[in-house]
């Protein structure tokens, strides 16, 4: 199930392609860029390359029937320092929880860094590569009626790239499937250390403006 972001998101730059194809006037120069995408296959599992690193909302149930809700927003914005060559930044934000008789869980992820995006035009689409980093925080909240409450902040670091191709729906909006990498570390408190890798597919939508 998509997110209403990600939904609304979609909405807008549909709407505005259709505006801008129904529009004979010239677009002026465009060098913003803002894009956002949810992955539809992760090697991480169902739900899993969501957090925080794409767009979408997943929820399952375990063997316990333990509904676990996880929750992600991923957006860049992007300035054209030259034709076709964009940076800027990325936030991630993620969310996951989970409710059951005898505890609740939750956490909440927030990542920024840095991002660059080159296109390769090619006919009437356009390749791209991108290449990222981002930096944050997680912050896990755990109570439980048997063995108590337990708090942890950990610090996480990823690392990404991204090959993907766009179709142009009009002069400000793609519609744009990718296949990314990201490679993510926390560090807790008591410098326990764990890293995941996630490879992933993704579509999504970027907006020029």
């Amino acid at each position: 199930m998509r997110t209403l972001l990600f939904l609304a998101f979609s909405l807008l730059t549909l709407t505005l392609s259709a505006q801008e194809n129904a529009n004979s006037t010239e677009n002026a120069e465009k060098n913003w860029l803002f894009t956002t995408a949810t992955p539809l296959a992760s090697s991480a599992g169902s739900g899993q390359g969501t957090l925080p690193f794409g767009t979408g909302f997943t929820q399952i149930t375990d063997e316990e029937d333990v509904k676990q809700n996880i929750l992600g927003l991923n957006i860049g914005i992007a300035y054209r320092l030259i034709d076709n060559l964009y940076a800027g930044l990325n936030l991630g934000i993620g969310r996951e929880w989970a409710d059951h008789e005898e505890f609740e869980y939750s956490s909440t992820t927030l990542l920024v860094g840095p991002r660059v995006r080159y296109y390769v035009p090619y006919e009437k689409v356009l390749f791209f590569g991108e290449a990222n980093a981002s930096f944050g925080k997680i912050t896990v909240e755990f109570e439980d009626d048997i063995f108590g409450d337990e708090d942890s902040d950990s610090t996480l670091s990823n690392f990404g790239a991204a090959l993907g191709v766009a179709l142009p729906l009009s002069p400000s909006v793609n519609i744009e499937g990718l296949i990314s990498y990201d490679a993510a570390k926390a560090k807790g408190e008591e410098d326990d250390d764990s890293s995941i890798n996630i490879l992933s597919f993704r579509i999504g939508f970027a907006l020029r403006l």
